[in-house]
């Protein structure tokens, strides 16, 4: 399935600047420029609800756009992409937009989502499905754009996988890429293997002691230090006081 075009009725603004800016969405509507190849930027505004609408129907990023101008006074109609969107970070509406206008000629190159369908062998034998790349290059005409690529996964065993060269080719895009990367595997997930308590000791049980290197003997003195002396028979008489002898 190729991106619709839908019409974005636009109108040139010759005020720009913050200020012109400010009073422009003071009144509904937001700015916008459109650019190309060799082409003169011309300032736009817009309804940005509409903006909206056109990039859900026509099948979300890479939609193409046919801008009408109010009027018709500078450039009547120009078939373009959104290339860039400003949002407000709290609100997320639309601010601001970029429109690059496309030569229907020229080929372009895009950023296409895959969409992995079908039921894997593997999920029989409890495995789950691992996507590793979501989106892929693609280069073709602007009206041959996909709004995605489907790839089939139901011949996956566990331990198989699908590589870039494995989508489906098609005489309406190229799939560009420069690594054969792997682009969805089927494995059997890991279980975690939790860390095992330490018992603790039954009651009324002592927790066993660490050792301690030396237990049970005798401290040896400092190198240098004077050696105890050992106490003789008779000191103990020597040291203490004579008693007198009561009259």
């Amino acid at each position: 399935m190729t991106t619709q075009q839908n019409d974005l009725s636009v109108t040139v603004r010759p005020e720009t600047g913050k200020g012109g800016n400010r009073k422009l969405r003071q009144t509904g509507l937001i700015p916008g420029v459109i650019y190309g190849k060799k082409k003169e930027n011309i300032n736009v505004s817009f309804n940005p609800v509409l903006l909206r609408r056109a990039l859900v129907k026509g099948g979300g990023q890479n939609a193409l756009i046919q801008l009408v101008e109010e009027n018709s006074k500078s450039f009547g109609k120009k078939t373009v992409m959104v290339k860039d969107i400003q949002r407000d970070p709290i609100t997320t509406y639309y601010l601001h937009a970029d429109f690059y206008e496309l030569d229907l000629t020229q080929k372009v190159t895009v950023e296409v989502a895959l969409h992995f369908v079908g039921k894997a062998e593997g999920l029989k034998k409890g495995a789950i499905v691992q996507p590793v790349i979501r989106e892929v290059e693609v280069r073709c005409l602007p009206n041959k754009i996909p709004t995605h690529i489907e790839v089939d996964v139901s011949a996956l065993d566990v331990g198989d996988a699908l590589h870039l060269e494995d989508i489906p080719k098609s005489p309406d895009y190229e799939v560009l890429f420069e690594q054969n990367d792997t682009i969805v595997t089927v494995n059997i997930p890991k279980e975690e293997v939790a860390p095992t308590p330490q018992a603790a000791p039954a009651e009324g049980e002592a927790a066993a002691e660490p050792e301690v290197q030396g237990k049970g003997k005798e401290a040896k003195p400092a190198e240098g230090a004077p050696a105890k002396a050992e106490a003789k028979p008779g000191d103990a008489k020597k040291a203490a006081p004579d008693k007198k002898e009561g009259k």
